[in-house]
């Protein structure tokens, strides 16, 4: 393919951001940060809202191919739905992919080679990947429905052990500074908000506290029994179909990684390779490198 006059866009998507990455050669020029896009968490003028944004940072830029990979486009419906709402970011805009965060991940961490790919963010999951396809999936089906590790999972621990009593003071005591001494119900009234994306937004930030007090043994624990749950429930079912290499990535793996690697020796699996983050920046760049070489970019 001839990538001299080529624009490249690509979006990563997961349940509370979007990282946008744009460019005309292998490396990215310019990128921008945005709300997550779900399609089936957000209203149309949500999305609209959000990519009219795009739209006015992208003013003045030629483009014609764009790549998105979201959370919740697992479906030929939902991937119509974006792939709709992605037109408004340019009229010259011919060609447009939509697919997962999953596959995107997949893309980074595997290539075109077999193995296990774990991610740890917003919420958590784990899949299967023979090198061309995912064969098998464990978790990520959104907060409501409960994530077994991640930033959603762990502000609901943390929020509950505060109402529950069961935090240390010395743990208890900076929680409820940092929120300025709010009461019990005005707390729940945060959580309990208009929207689910606004609940998931508020329990989201809660791994900001977490990190801060992290070398505290009870918030360490806390830390790892989620993870602990993650790869016995998750990850370890996936790695024992396809095997190593085991990939993890997402930003709480790196926030946590000294924890991640704890929880896989006590699993008995082998160290696992981390994905850089943000993940965009290495996709860019992937999918340049295929479309270069005329080699596993689709475009619809």
């Amino acid at each position: 393919m001839n990538t001299q006059s080529m624009a490249l866009l690509v979006a990563e998507s997961g349940g509370t951001k979007t990282e946008w990455r744009y460019g005309t050669q292998d490396t990215y020029e310019t990128s921008v940060r945005t709300a997550g896009l779900n399609p089936n968490m957000m209203t149309d003028r949500q999305v609209q809202g959000c990519l009219n944004a795009v739209r006015s940072w992208m003013r003045g830029r030629p483009i014609d191919r764009l790549c998105f990979f979201g959370a919740g486009c697992g479906t030929e419906d939902s991937r119509l739905k974006m792939r709709r709402h992605l037109t408004v970011i340019g009229p010259e805009l011919r060609h447009i992919m939509v697919n997962t965060d999953l596959a995107a991940a997949a893309r980074v961490a595997l290539g075109h080679k077999p193995g296990t790919c774990a991610l740890i963010g917003t919420g958590s999951v784990a899949f299967s990947f023979d090198g061309s396809e995912i064969t098998h999936r464990k978790g990520g089906h959104g907060f409501l429905l409960g994530d077994t590790s991640g930033g959603i999972t762990l502000g609901k621990a943390l929020i509950n052990a505060y109402l529950k009593g069961e935090m240390p003071c010395e743990v208890q005591s900076p929680f409820e500074r940092s929120y300025g001494g709010l009461t019990s119900s005005q707390l729940m009234a945060m959580v309990y908000q208009k929207t689910p994306k606004q609940s998931l937004a508020f329990l989201g930030k809660q791994t900001r506290f977490i990190e801060q007090y992290l070398q505290h043994p009870w918030i360490k624990n806390l830390v790892r029994d989620s993870l602990n749950g993650f790869i016995e429930i998750d990850v370890k079912p996936c790695f024992e179909l396809s095997g190593e290499p085991l990939v993890f990535g997402g930003g709480l793996t790196h926030l946590f990684h000294e924890l991640v690697f704890e929880q896989c020796r006590w699993h008995k699996l082998p160290n696992p390779v981390l994905i850089k983050d943000p993940l965009a920046d290495a996709l860019y760049s992937q999918i340049w490198k295929e479309m270069t070489c005329g080699n596993g970019t689709s475009f619809d």
